[in-house]
């Protein structure tokens, strides 16, 4: 049989934990997105994929984000 003392303690951790996860969550969804127009140097924007492309770069949940080079 568990310990009081020991159920108590591991209740405190686990809520800590579950504060703490909380917290992170709350700050990580609430960061604004940034929102700029994407380049890049392989898309001229005359190609038929290239409009899939930069909705797909503009979007907020980053499905496409290329390379820092462009």
């Amino acid at each position: 049989m568990q310990n009081r003392g020991d159920k108590k303690r591991f209740l405190r951790v686990w809520w800590g934990m579950a504060l703490l996860i909380g917290l992170v969550l709350a700050v990580e969804l609430s960061a604004a997105p940034v929102s700029a127009q994407a380049t890049f140097t392989d898309v001229q924007g005359k190609e038929w994929f290239a409009a899939d492309v930069m909705a797909l770069a503009a979007n907020s949940n980053e499905i496409i984000k290329g390379y820092p080079d462009g």
